[in-house]
């Protein structure tokens, strides 16, 4: 994800899926002056990694949480990924 030019930060996690398990998500912070669409970004993705790497979907936001000591912040992302999509 990050080998794209528009993309600042990126954090990819797994959520619960009824069928498979899990299913992959990707939040990105973009670069400033850029606004790539997500099948952009999904594309780039699907020529870099296998098909069960790709995100099923990706969220633009404007910053990736982060703990204290500057990790991601797991529970904050599938707590801000939950508030966007549901």
């Amino acid at each position: 994800m990050l080998e794209h030019p528009s993309i600042a930060e990126a954090a990819t996690f797994g959520i619960p899926d009824k069928i498979y398990g899990e299913e992959v998500v990707s939040l990105v912070k973009l670069k400033a002056g850029t606004s790539p669409g997500e099948e952009e970004l999904l594309a780039h993705c699907r020529a870099r990694v296998n098909k069960e790497m790709v995100p099923k979907t990706i969220l633009v936001v404007e910053e990736i949480p982060k703990s204290d000591r500057g990790k991601v912040a797991k529970q904050q992302l599938l707590d801000l990924y939950y508030s966007r999509t549901i």
